[in-house]
């Protein structure tokens, strides 16, 4: 490329212009502005320490660096995730620890997806999560919405950039104003556990235990206390009784059949509400497993949900899965008008495969 350095120096690309760039070493994709009337351009990098350099060029080689193309537009989108959290510190980014966002915002900037300097810019791509599950927790699926380029083969580049235990097993187009988070009119969470953990005597917690019928039946009487609207703020952290937030609406909470796998019996309890706060489920299936061990009494349950500051046990995330999340009142109003709404079905056998290939429950 005449004219032009190839050695970028460790610098990143900043926003200059008109056209974009690409670097294949490193994926980075940036933009190119016209200088004056002639073909000529100049690529301005900004280095860690703030120096920038100005790389002026003409002429494009296909072969070259930096290749230069037209000009990607940006759309709204609705990304299907499915990844095991139990590496994870959670969906959220956290600065210092790896999370499933962290690890997804690497991946958009190294396909071209999302600028590199909007990067740690949520606003500037309209980024918003369905569910920020916990530390641990997987997901078989949870829903993004951003901007992004639509280049060609985006997911399939995105998942070239991600690690083996997170996948993005969709993308749809949305309307401007779709966001994951408050659009999601629902959340269904499954929690799978060995049934020894009902157990009374510590001695009957292995492999040879087998759950009766009456425990089963006593633990979907007690999950169906839960059921409807209370005030949770004995289920989370730094919330206090007086606060709104704190008032959740719990749909539906059921206890599966028991099953057997490699010698151990497992059942599935299923909890299916509008919103949840961090660690509320563990918590609440906590509580439950407690009272069936005798550890605390049934009326335990609606003391929790009183103005008095309780503590509650809390079971470990691994056992967590997002099943699956709704956008009800979305998906009527776009079926009504030109667009389509949210609907992964065609993603489900694809995203239960994955999920038991890298052996999440």
């Amino acid at each position: 490329m005449p004219g032009a350095s190839t050695d970028l120096g460790g610098a990143h690309p900043v926003y200059c212009g008109w056209e974009y760039f690409f670097i294949p070493q490193s994926g980075h994709v940036g933009l190119v502005r016209h200088m004056n009337d002639r073909d000529d351009s100049s690529l301005i990098c900004e280095g860690s320490n703030g120096a920038r350099k100005c790389l002026n060029y003409t002429g494009y080689e296909e072969n070259s660096t930096i290749k230069r193309f037209k000009k990607i537009p940006k759309r709204k989108v609705a990304l299907l995730l499915s990844y095991s959290g139990a590496k994870y510190y959670g969906m959220q980014r956290n600065p210092g620890v790896e999370t499933i966002e962290s690890k997804l915002h690497e991946a958009l900037v190294k396909a071209g997806a999302i600028s590199p300097w909007n990067a740690d810019s949520l606003s500037k791509i309209s980024f918003q999560r369905c569910a920020r599950t916990d530390k641990g927790v997987s997901a078989r699926e949870n829903v993004v919405s951003l901007k992004v380029h639509m280049t060609d083969n985006l997911q399939e580049n995105i998942n070239n950039f991600l690690p083996p235990d997170i996948r993005v097993m969709g993308i749809q187009r949305c309307t401007k104003s779709f966001n994951s988070k408050n659009q999601c009119t629902a959340r269904l969470y499954d929690y799978i556990l060995p049934t020894f953990s009902f157990a009374k005597s510590l001695h009957l917690t292995n492999d040879t235990y087998r759950i009766c019928q009456t425990t089963l039946t006593n633990i979907r009487r007690l999950l169906k206390v839960f059921v409807g609207t209370h005030n949770f703020h004995n289920y989370t952290s730094g919330k206090e009784f007086t606060d709104a937030s704190a008032i959740r609406f719990i749909m539906d909470f059921t206890c599966a059949e028991p099953f057997v796998m490699e010698g151990v019996e497992f059942i599935r309890l299923s909890i299916k509400g509008q919103s949840f706060m961090i660690h509320q489920i563990r918590k609440m299936i906590g509580l439950v497993i407690s009272i069936v061990r005798g550890l605390c009494a049934e009326t335990y349950i609606t003391k929790t949900f009183s103005n008095l500051k309780v503590h509650v046990p809390k079971a470990p995330g691994l056992g967590l899965l997002l099943r699956q999340v709704f956008f009800t009142d979305y998906n009527r109003k776009c079926n009504n008008g030109s667009s389509g709404g949210i609907n992964w079905d065609s993603s489900w056998p694809l995203s239960i495969i994955f999920l038991c290939c890298i052996g999440s429950p």
